[in-house]
């Protein structure tokens, strides 16, 4: 995770093949989501998401995230706003 001025991110987010498709994911990151609001008192939440990767886009998606205009290097930033 990042904490920044209004721009905390959650990067480098990876299950490993062998725990994929068990919620193991979903559990982390509403964890990860979580700890960014109570403990930094987050209003909005960044995750870089490579621009192919389709699976990783509607996992943020079905946890509320939505695409920004951002992309850098082949990323496209999804958000969360949490107010």
């Amino acid at each position: 995770m990042y904490v920044g001025e209004e721009n905390d991110q959650i990067i480098n987010f990876l299950i490993d093949d062998a725990f994929q498709k068990k919620g193991l994911g979903t559990r982390a990151a509403k964890e990860c989501i979580r700890y960014l609001q109570e403990e930094y008192h987050a209003s909005r939440i960044s995750v870089p998401v490579e621009l192919e990767n389709a699976a990783a886009q509607r996992f943020w998606e079905r946890l509320g995230f939505y695409f920004s205009n951002n992309i850098e290097d082949g990323y496209v930033f999804m958000r969360l706003n949490l107010v």
